[in-house]
């Protein structure tokens, strides 16, 4: 037991490997869903990619040196990749991309909101959760309805969120775990499989790896998503 604690509390994956998992899950389930009909073992292994990128958000979060251009290129890369899909698919389905904009604002929100002296700072973070709340179609009844679907919805934008909060490692486990439950609770039965995703998250060593591949995820994620679009119209046409 203290062995595996201590794997834990050090861990052996770098954050460079988590993001090249990812990627592959990610690959696989677009594979699956958009050429291969729906194809469930395909779709199960993808389950463990959203999880992995939520937690390395939060990481992003936390060590980026520049926030604003950390939110803008996110925000900019999603709203161009959306245009694509929306032209060669007719999805009104937001992107990840469009996901992790609101996670990295709230948290921006929730930051600011615990370094304030200001007697109002739980404003800016509520406000924040209201809105994405609003965006996600999450209020009760026939308040506000949109036309679009934020990808993963609104425990999809928290789980970061959740994550960045704490910064004991079991802790952010602990936050992650309980993350994807309500993630899953909130999806389709199929997405349970994500919390698999929990054992190498608990391995990850907070380190970068000696790998820069910082912009790898920012070019691979939109152009994959493009070319499996525009294979799945041909083979349609075909």
């Amino acid at each position: 037991m203290k062995e595996l604690t201590d794997k834990i509390s050090q861990g052996v994956i770098s954050g460079n490997a988590l993001k090249m998992f990812a990627l592959i899950c990610m690959t696989v389930d677009h594979i699956g869903i958009h050429i291969l009909n729906d194809c469930t073992l395909l779709r199960i292994m993808g389950r463990l990619a959203f999880p992995i990128f939520a937690y390395m958000i939060a990481e992003g979060c936390k060590y980026t040196k520049n926030r604003l251009k950390y939110l803008l290129t996110i925000f900019i890369e999603g709203v161009i990749l959306q245009i694509f899909i929306f032209l060669l698919s007719d999805s009104t389905r937001m992107n990840v991309l469009i996901t992790f904009s609101l996670s990295i604002g709230l948290i921006y929100a929730f930051d600011y909101s615990l370094r304030s002296q200001n007697n109002y700072n739980w404003v800016i973070p509520l406000t924040g959760i209201i809105f994405v709340l609003i965006i996600c179609g999450e209020l009760p009844g026939e308040f506000i309805k949109w036309d679009f679907h934020i990808d993963y919805g609104f425990f999809g934008v928290m789980l970061p969120v959740m994550v960045y909060i704490f910064e004991n490692k079991l802790l952010k486990l602990l936050m992650f775990t309980l993350g994807l439950v309500f993630l899953s609770i909130s999806l389709a039965p199929i997405q349970w499989w994500c919390l698999l995703s929990v054992i190498p998250i608990a391995l990850y060593s907070g380190k970068r790896g000696k790998l820069k591949i910082k912009y790898l995820f920012h070019i691979y994620y939109p152009l994959h998503i493009v070319i499996i679009l525009a294979i799945k119209r041909l083979l349609g046409v075909l």
